[in-house]
């Protein structure tokens, strides 16, 4: 990957090309349907993105000519998405408007710091299977487990309670990733354990059933 950051007094290009195998490494905050431009909320360590110079506060302007000052949440993560090589207009506020369009979860800084495409694939996911209230809900908790305000025993019952349909379900998945390493044994235990249970008991009461002429399957 080759960068070019020429640097103005406020208002700066950055030229990112993502190699095949590379990872852009950005996360993004804002949209129209907030009445935010778009910023940048978060870096990965060692991505295109940082080696490019982008920093947390950045807000983008334009990519490769189109204007971001009035795009949606979801039109900015499909342009920076679809394109391998951009040249981005960014203007360095050095602040984060508040917004619910994005999970913007404060990790500790330890060995186990979730990284930016974790965060981003919750995110996307989030976004897809749960209303606003629920997104907002998840989000959260999620800062309260995040912050250690939260053992992972009640985020679990948290999380099971929100996530009780087989699509809402399927995101356990990907926050599995933000779970602190010391406790990814118990909540293997707590969600995949318990998801076992509920699959033997449902056969064991279909058998009942069958046998006993009921006609009634789970």
């Amino acid at each position: 990957a080759c960068f070019k950051l020429v640097r103005g007094s406020e208002v700066h290009s950055v030229e990112l090309i993502v190699d095949p195998g590379q990872s852009l490494g950005l996360m993004i905050r804002g949209g129209i349907e907030y009445n935010l431009g778009i910023f940048v909320t978060g870096v990965d360590k060692e991505s295109v993105a940082e080696r490019a110079g982008l920093l947390i506060g950045d807000q983008i302007l334009e990519v490769n000519g189109q204007s971001f000052l009035e795009v949606t949440h979801d039109e900015a993560v499909s342009q920076l998405k679809c394109h391998k090589r951009m040249v981005l207009k960014v203007c360095d506020v050095g602040k984060i408007p508040h917004s619910c369009s994005t999970l913007d979860m404060h990790w500790p800084d330890t060995p186990h710091r979730c990284c930016v495409a974790a965060l981003q694939m919750v995110d996307e996911k989030a976004r897809c299977v749960l209303n606003k209230n629920e997104f907002n809900t998840l989000t959260y908790y999620l800062d309260e487990y995040s912050a250690k305000q939260m053992t992972i025993e009640a985020f679990v019952a948290v999380l099971l309670e929100l996530l009780n349909t087989p699509d809402k379900h399927t995101l356990f998945t990907e926050l599995r990733e933000l779970v602190a390493m010391e406790d990814r044994a118990r909540f293997d235990e707590l969600v995949y354990r318990r998801d076992q249970y509920s699959s033997r008991v449902g056969h064991h009461l279909a058998y009942y059933y069958y046998e006993n002429d009921f006609d009634l399957y789970y």
